[in-house]
């Protein structure tokens, strides 16, 4: 601590300036039950990613109880599927399987947590 006050404002926009990481989303999940519908990647989370200034999702592979044992399996598969078909449809987001991968796409984005949706491309490692 700086032991200057700063108004809360101004201590999460420093706090977030490089961009917010979240490393346990069911992302995949979402993406399956959403599978009649495309560009949901694009259209519902882009807006959201935007404004909480989110840089790097770490989507997490989630199956219901509901689904287990017998589906358990082909859940898993479908949900890797939906999030390739959706990020494949954006030109925004790219699945990153390996550090070597997210940092070479990072330097295409000028930096790994920009902040600028607009110049940049997101990533989802996975």
């Amino acid at each position: 601590m700086t032991g200057i006050k700063q108004p809360i404002e101004e201590r999460i926009d420093r706090l977030q300036a490089g961009g917010i990481i979240d490393m346990h989303f069911d992302l995949p999940m979402d993406l399956y039950e959403k599978r009649q519908r495309r560009d949901v990647l694009e259209t519902e989370f882009f807006p959201e990613f935007e404004a909480g200034n989110v840089s790097v999702v770490g989507a997490a592979i989630y199956i219901e109880d509901r689904y287990l044992p017998e589906a358990g399996l082909r859940l898993a598969l479908d949900q890797i599927a939906r999030l390739y078909a959706e990020t494949a449809a954006s030109g925004r987001f790219a699945i990153c399987k390996n550090i070597v991968k997210f940092r070479r796409r990072g330097k295409r984005a000028r930096s790994p947590f920009s902040s600028r949706w607009k110049e940049s491309s997101r990533w989802v490692p996975t």
